[in-house]
């Protein structure tokens, strides 16, 4: 067993999945000596079998993969930059009944216009969008050349992510072996499992109240939300393959030079929501814009180097307003509402910020993907189970 002890967590780790999944399996088989053949076996048996009468892998195997969620989010960022509060509670009267009319008037009152654009299903959001487009307009024959030029390209950025994420992630189901070569186990006796984590400059930014810098888990097997990050990823890849004909991507921002922002925000635990208000923010879009320009043809500037002067810019033109450039920069979902729709030149300066220290997140994230980047032809993930423990260990 000694050339295998570095699969002993993972052993472990089925082990006790083998003894959760007794209790619902109604098959298993006789529990022997861990140091023979027979034993071994016998365990593998038992975590395939665990594994494939799971609730959890039937769900997985019979649901279709979809972009349900970059879909919802998409079009709600389409339909904020479209409307105001009253002329979306216009449109959404419009034909109605008086009684009708009176009644949702009365259901919308008190609501922002975040809280309204949320309570609708994607076919509602997805009308009040497309009630203007007509191919006879220039800027829906633009929109749909945007569309094609990012589509591609996208694909393979999720792509990659995606195989990245699922060869760190393994990480998660590893054990902390001591010197000896035997998991590390608490003072409970339970085996002491590796976290996957990313080492950043320390107060970096500040998502949710929360201060991220330093030693920082990254792609664990969850989100913050209890998701599986594997599943929002490969949502993002479905949505970049349909994106001519759904640009839900597009209505989020997300092209190659935020895409990098948003995986890395996702690998972190954030959900699609945070990722969405952030990239759709007015600032975010012009600077994006900017970047595109600046870096035309043969010319180029980086993009701290162009935040830097956006800022210095702003902080020019409003002297009189006293912002503190030497922030930590952050970003909440409340904050983001906010400043979708009343930005400020103080407001300007954090995103902006926030912007440059995210960036710099992806700037690990990419180191990250090229290690674990693949050619799926000569050398695919995991042919042997050899070259996945050979990568595991190389990172």
């Amino acid at each position: 067993m000694d050339d295998y002890v570095i699969d002993h967590g993972i052993q472990m780790s089925f082990k006790e999945f083998k003894e959760q999944a007794r209790k619902q399996a109604k098959y298993y088989t006789k529990i022997t000596d861990m140091d023979t053949k027979r034993g071994r076996d016998n365990l593998i048996f038992d975590s395939i079998w665990s594994i494939l009468t799971s609730e959890q892998a039937m769900d997985q195997i019979f649901t279709p993969g979809n972009f349900d969620m970059p879909k919802k989010y998409g079009y709600m960022a389409a339909v904020l930059e479209m409307y105001d509060k009253k002329s979306l509670i216009k449109y959404l009267t419009n034909g109605k009944s008086e009684e009708e009319k009176a009644t949702l008037k009365e259901k919308y009152k008190d609501m922002s216009l975040y809280d309204i654009v949320d309570s609708l299903d994607t076919n509602e959001l997805k009308a009040a969008i497309s009630k203007n487009k007509n191919l006879i307009y220039n800027h829906v024959h633009l929109q749909f050349h945007k569309q094609n030029m990012v589509a591609g390209k996208l694909i393979g950025i999720f792509a990659q992510n995606n195989v990245s994420h699922g060869v760190i992630s393994l990480i998660d189901q590893t054990a902390k072996l001591d010197s000896q070569g035997n998991p590390q186990r608490d003072a409970n006796g339970k085996i002491q499992m590796w976290k996957p984590t990313i080492e950043l400059p320390e107060d970096l930014i500040i998502i949710n109240k929360k201060t991220i810098g330093g030693s920082t888990p990254y792609d664990t097997l969850q989100d913050l939300e209890g998701n599986r990050i594997s599943n929002t990823l490969a949502a993002f890849l479905a949505a970049s393959v349909d994106a001519v004909k759904d640009p839900v991507l597009n209505y989020m921002n997300v092209n190659q030079v935020t895409a990098g922002i948003l995986t890395s925000l996702v690998r972190m635990g954030y959900n699609i929501e945070l990722a969405m208000l952030l990239l759709t923010q007015p600032v975010v879009k012009e600077f994006v814009q900017e970047f595109n320009i600046a870096n035309e043809g043969d010319s180029y500037k980086s993009f701290n180097a162009l935040i830097n002067d956006k800022i210095a810019k702003i902080i020019e033109e409003n002297s009189d307003a006293s912002i503190n450039e030497d922030i930590i920069p952050e970003i909440s979902k409340n904050g983001l509402i906010a400043t979708l729709k009343n930005r400020t030149a103080e407001s300007d300066v954090n995103l902006l910020k926030a912007l440059q220290a995210l960036n710099q997140i992806s700037d690990v994230n990419s180191a990250i993907i090229s290690i674990t980047k693949f050619n799926s032809v000569t050398s695919a993930l995991g042919p042997m189970l050899s070259n996945t423990i050979l990568l595991r260990n190389r990172i």
